[in-house]
């Protein structure tokens, strides 16, 4: 359903629960803001597109890890 689409993101039970871990408790409607946020923020200090995606797919990476 979201392949190919790295703006969208369905945050699940893994994400949400690294965000509430960090100080972060939203709903999944509104990670996907401060995804998006996140990924706004990333894209203007690194100098390229940073897409939602990428931000996801670098906390799930991360919670996999136990880091």
């Amino acid at each position: 359903m979201l392949i190919g689409d790295e703006n969208t993101v369905k945050p699940n039970r893994m994400l949400l629960h690294w965000l509430a871990c960090h100080g972060v408790k939203v709903t999944a409607a509104e990670a996907r803001i401060v995804l998006r946020d996140i990924a706004q923020q990333l894209s203007a200090m690194m100098g390229r597109q940073v897409t939602p995606w990428e931000v996801d797919h670098a906390i799930w990476l991360a919670a996999r890890s136990g880091r």
